[in-house]
């Protein structure tokens, strides 16, 4: 006998209905592939896929759509990856947590990448290929799925991105520091879309530090920091570089291929007609 679907089958995701969409008869949904959640790739225990079933089920989980045509939709969403150092600069930092347990594309319009924090990962159960860090098993329930389309603009983020306690203490080779507040990147993402400079930015940045300008500062707890180092502006250059199409991850020749190239989806006709001859 086929066992019985689980809760976390069963759930659909989050749904955003616009003003607009509110007046029509039928709001609008994701399509059938993306409905649910890949939770079967990731590598759990009994007990924490049953804790991760209860959170889904009553909605525990923190789900998000963001518009793709819209930059200030896209620079909260680029500050909440890199506070939660799901960035691709955090990524390749070799104490990060994050390690990727399932991606797929669909006919090539959105690409899906199901993250897991390695903390959670029993060494029992854990593929013999994955990536280790030098930490313990935990139980952490972290997880993350962030979906991309064709232009890698986030379309939605989903997950639980709260780490337990045991998770948070684990020590690493180094300590690790807290991350940067996702206020602090979207105001510095603002500026430079504007034009400002990289030390009127700093100048910002620590006049608002200086004045507690910041909410989370005045928190009693603090889990964040405030305060830019050379090592957070280069990935506030990357998350500002991918926010204006350029694909940071790729050779410099491919995005320009693909800037030139009147068949990509990239394809940036003001920059072909700057440019007075291209051979690809």
């Amino acid at each position: 006998m086929a066992p019985a679907p689980s809760k976390v089958q069963a759930f659909r995701g989050f749904i955003n209905v616009t003003a607009e969409n509110a007046s029509m008869r039928t709001a609008p949904r994701l399509p059938p592939s993306e409905r649910d959640i890949p939770l079967t790739h990731l590598v759990l225990t009994d007990s924490q896929r049953v804790e991760i079933e209860c959170r889904y089920s009553h909605q525990e989980v923190f789900s998000r759509d963001f518009d793709t045509a819209t930059e200030d939709e896209q620079i909260v969403a680029a500050s909440f990856l890199a506070t939660n150092r799901l960035d691709l600069d955090a990524r390749e930092c070799l104490d990060n947590k994050w390690v990727i347990r399932w991606s797929a594309k669909s006919a090539g319009e959105t690409q899906r990448v199901l993250y897991q924090c390695a903390c959670g990962c029993s060494q029992d159960i854990r593929e013999s290929n994955a990536r280790h860090t030098p930490v313990g098993f935990t139980g952490c329930l972290a997880h993350a799925e962030v979906v991309y389309d064709k232009t890698y603009c986030v379309r939605y983020i989903r997950g639980v991105f709260e780490h337990n306690q045991e998770c948070e203490r684990a020590t690493f080779i180094r300590e690790p520091t807290f991350p940067i507040d996702p206020a602090v990147y979207q105001i510095a993402l603002k500026q430079m879309k504007a034009g400002v400079p990289l030390e009127m930015i700093k100048e910002t940045n620590q006049n608002m530090f200086l004045t507690k300008a910041y909410p989370t500062q005045r928190l009693p707890e603090l889990r964040y920091r405030h305060l830019l180092t050379k090592k957070d502006t280069r990935s506030l250059y990357r998350q500002y570089h991918r926010l204006q199409g350029v694909r940071v991850a790729q050779h410099d020749h491919i995005n320009l291929d693909e800037w030139l190239n009147p068949n990509s989806p990239h394809y940036q006709p003001v920059l072909r007609e700057a440019i007075f001859h291209y051979s690809p």
